[in-house]
């Protein structure tokens, strides 16, 4: 059996800028303890660990921040006389979140649920989470499976009341966003799978076909992915739009979109295409111009995005 006791203080100050934590900020305590030890019975080997971060405390712009609660974490693995290995048990808990697990290595099952607004207040002063404020609760539950280097991730994601608010104000809300995925990453080939991707949301859903996405420095493999927008509500789509696209807040936005979009990648150049979008009861409302009413618009449109030239080439619209 091993025990270790590490002060957060001493290691966090030496390397800063590898685990992320605020130029400004300053650990001024904390304590990472643990054991760890092993138990057999009938053959079986488990390893058996736990841990916990206590105390975490800092200084940042001459103000006293720190950890609420501690972080704590427990695991129990266990091999058969075969070599064969399982994840008997995984348990994270911290101030903000919650985290089980447990399986076979091959195929592991997990849960777990985040508070956002308590994930950046605990979190935001040490990490830099980001300029936005955020808000809600998230759930998620799956399987994580690993074969051949190989990793596939499967499962739902629901969020609640989901707030996004910026340094000036601006503000989205969301009541709730269900998001179905199953995907896969293999490292050897550098290659991100895409099996299923789908998203509800109050404005409506997008999904995304099976796909292949190359990753890595240098990559420049080809790709193609589909994505698809189903009755998306315009009008409940604009606060997104003036918060992350500038759209003019003062104009009137409502309608209801179908698209059918195609992404290709072929020597570091994009091409965007659709060829089914279509707006039913498009209205734009301005507090200067005539309200603009269409009952239906149907767009086409090809172009060629090149992000090493910084050049957009519109082939049709």
């Amino acid at each position: 059996k091993g025990e270790f006791d590490v002060d957060l203080a001493t290691v966090l100050s030496q390397m800063p800028k590898t685990i992320g934590v605020q130029e400004d900020m300053k650990i001024t305590g904390g304590r990472a303890t643990g054991t760890l030890g092993t138990t057999t019975d009938k053959g079986r080997a488990t390893l058996v660990a736990e841990a916990q971060v206590a105390d975490l405390a800092g200084v940042v712009n001459q103000e006293k921040v720190a950890l609420s609660k501690p972080v704590k974490a427990s695991l129990r693995l266990s091999t058969d006389p075969k070599g064969a290995s399982r994840l008997e048990s995984l348990d994270i808990t911290a101030p903000f979140a919650q985290l089980t697990a447990q399986g076979d290595l091959e195929k592991i099952q997990y849960k777990g649920q985040v508070n956002l607004a308590s994930l950046q207040s605990e979190l935001g002063s040490f990490v830099n989470l980001g300029a936005y404020k955020i808000a809600g609760q998230t759930a998620s539950e799956g399987q994580i499976s690993l074969h051949d280097g190989a990793i596939g991730v499967s499962g739902s994601l629901s969020a609640q009341q989901i707030a996004l608010t910026t340094p000036n104000g601006d503000s989205v809300a969301e009541p709730r966003l269900n998001v179905s995925f199953a995907m896969g990453v293999d490292q050897q080939k550098q290659t991100l799978t895409v099996d299923s991707l789908s998203a509800t949301a109050g404005f409506g859903s997008i999904s995304v076909a099976k796909t292949a996405i190359p990753y890595g420095p240098g990559v420049d493999a080809p790709l193609s992915a589909a994505v698809t927008a189903k009755d998306v509500n315009l009008g409940k789509l604009k606060p997104y739009a003036v918060l992350f696209a500038s759209f003019p807040p003062d104009l009137g936005l409502d309608g209801l979109a179908q698209s059918q979009l195609t992404v290709t990648r072929e020597k570091g150049v994009y091409r965007i295409g659709t060829n089914a979008t279509q707006i039913q009861n498009l209205t734009l409302t301005s507090p200067e111009k005539e309200t603009f009413r269409q009952s239906l618009i149907t767009a086409q449109f090809d172009a060629y995005l090149d992000p090493t030239a910084r050049a957009i080439n519109v082939v049709q619209l």
